[in-house]
């Protein structure tokens, strides 16, 4: 198992078996001996990525990721004894991709996502970032760039600012992946 993100003794990542690709979620003592260890999945047979998590307020854990069977960002939260409090998916409905990379609390109590949204003929990414409250229901989603220009943005980390601003880290590479730049996206 690949370890994604390691969170105060809290450990998310993907595991895979027979049944598919499904997030991996574990919470250790301070010796990594296992408190408990949980899995979660949209659907079997799925391939679904774990990859950013981040420690909620009540104690229990957020995680983002995605589906590339369903095309769709996957966000599970579970309290800290492991149990699911809610676990969503969210999608364009047309069937482009949609993934998420990071996730960071807010200061209204939500929670800031960025990510990936895939389209257009070149099958390109773009910048996502989506709002979504404490229970999981999103509040907006905002997409910068064009999917139709030939290069792709990854994003590798989203936070919110102490004056409520929004700062997304991106990766921008271009057409045959010949450069890779560094981009940071402020709201």
């Amino acid at each position: 198992i690949p370890i994604i993100n390691v969170i105060k003794f809290y450990i998310s990542s993907e595991i895979s078996n027979i049944n598919g690709h499904h997030y991996f979620m574990a919470k250790t003592d301070s010796l990594a001996s296992p408190i408990w260890i949980n899995t979660f999945a949209q659907s079997l047979g799925d391939k679904e990525h774990c990859i950013d998590s981040e420690i909620t307020p009540d104690g229990g854990l957020i995680s983002v990721g995605g589906s590339m069977f369903l095309m769709n960002m996957y966000i599970v939260k579970i309290d800290m004894n492991s149990n699911l409090v809610w676990a969503k998916a969210y999608s364009d409905n047309v069937g482009n991709l949609m993934i998420a990379t990071s996730i960071d609390k807010t200061l209204d109590g939500g929670y800031i996502i960025g990510g990936q949204f895939t389209s257009g003929p070149f099958g390109l990414a773009v910048p996502l970032l989506m709002k979504i409250d404490s229970a999981g229901n999103p509040i907006w989603t905002k997409y910068y760039g064009d999917s139709n220009v030939l290069h792709t943005f990854s994003v590798t980390d989203v936070i919110e600012t102490s004056d409520g601003s929004l700062m997304m880290s991106c990766v921008l590479s271009s057409g045959s992946f010949s450069f890779v730049n560094p981009v940071m996206i402020k709201t």
